[in-house]
């Protein structure tokens, strides 16, 4: 039975994107980033021997910090500015640790989203309420909130439109807020400007740009030395994830943030025209008609992945 038939998707729909469902190169729950084989490949050959064989052996979380700031800001295809304003800088297990500090800091308080963004927020944290209605509508802030927003913002694979109003009530507010910028290294013509005063951390992971989300590191950017953090404990006793931060440095030195960007982009962007999909500024997610009801998500977003069917486009087997 086709998922139309189910009641899944529109009437409407072309037997060109029925069969793209019905042989799962477009995902509704699966919407992650592009994996090249050519990641696998690099890690198959790591220095491991040379890495063992020295004494303190993945003592390397100075070297990490350094190396993951320079990568991200090697970028060329999105632009990078303010990240200097923030003095502390920690290792992270991925932007997932942030996320984990964060709800148990701000248990008392009330976690403020906007629709489409990040669903692990919601399945995680109780006490959560959309900063934006369904029709687009900007719900205010109370000083009892506190914000994460992802950049790009995951909803639409592009810098939220509400951005900087919401940046400007959280600073009247004292509210404080987390960037969450976990897409670097999978997007494109982003400005990621972190000079706004309102923004009190920000995160970059190399999970989803160097496809190692079986061995996550990435950074925490924050203004102020936050003795009780645990991230910062773990920091200060060198209690970290070491091997992953090796290979990550070894990783940003075989590729660049734009990597997959300069790779698929011009493919993705061909796909959505043949297909009939908006494209967006990441190549992992399209938007599909409106029509396609079950792909809605929070009432108000579509966004479909595509990242199986990107490789195919691009090797040219569709």
């Amino acid at each position: 039975m086709l998922p139309s038939e189910e009641g899944l998707i529109s009437l409407d729909t072309t037997d060109k994107q029925r069969h793209l469902i019905n042989e799962n190169l477009i995902t509704k729950n699966q919407q992650g980033a592009i994996y090249d084989y050519k990641f696998q490949l690099s890690l198959k050959d790591a220095p491991w021997s040379e890495w063992l064989s020295k004494p303190g052996y993945f003592e390397c979380k100075n070297e990490y910090l350094e190396k993951i700031d320079s990568w991200i800001h090697s970028t060329k295809n999105n632009i990078v500015k303010g990240l200097d304003r923030f003095e502390y800088r920690n290792l992270i297990n991925g932007t997932t640790q942030v996320f984990d500090e964060l709800y148990y800091r701000f248990k008392e308080k009330r976690l403020r989203v906007f629709r489409g963004e990040y669903a692990y927020h919601k399945r995680i944290f109780d006490n959560i309420e959309f900063i934006d209605g369904v029709d687009g509508e900007f719900i205010p802030l109370s000083k009892n909130d506190w914000v994460i927003v992802s950049l790009p913002f995951s909803g639409i694979g592009d810098v939220h439109p509400q951005m900087k109003r919401l940046l400007d009530e959280a600073q009247k507010l004292g509210i404080y807020v987390l960037v969450d910028c976990a897409w670097l290294g999978t997007c494109t013509d982003i400005l990621f400007d972190f000079t706004h005063p309102a923004i009190g951390e920000v995160c970059f992971s190399l999970s989803k740009g160097l496809g190692l989300g079986h061995m996550r590191s990435g950074i925490r950017y924050s203004k102020v030395y936050q003795e009780d953090s645990i991230i910062t404990q773990h920091n200060n006793m060198n209690h970290l994830q070491l091997a992953s931060a090796q290979l990550g440095i070894y990783q940003m030195n075989n590729f660049s943030p734009d990597f997959i960007i300069d790779k698929y982009y011009q493919s993705y962007l061909n796909m959505c025209e043949d297909f009939g999909f908006q494209a967006t500024k990441c190549p992992h997610i399209a938007i599909p008609p409106s029509s396609w009801d079950e792909y809605i998500n929070d009432e108000k977003y579509y966004k479909v992945g595509v990242r199986n069917l990107v490789k195919k486009y691009y090797k040219g087997e569709i």
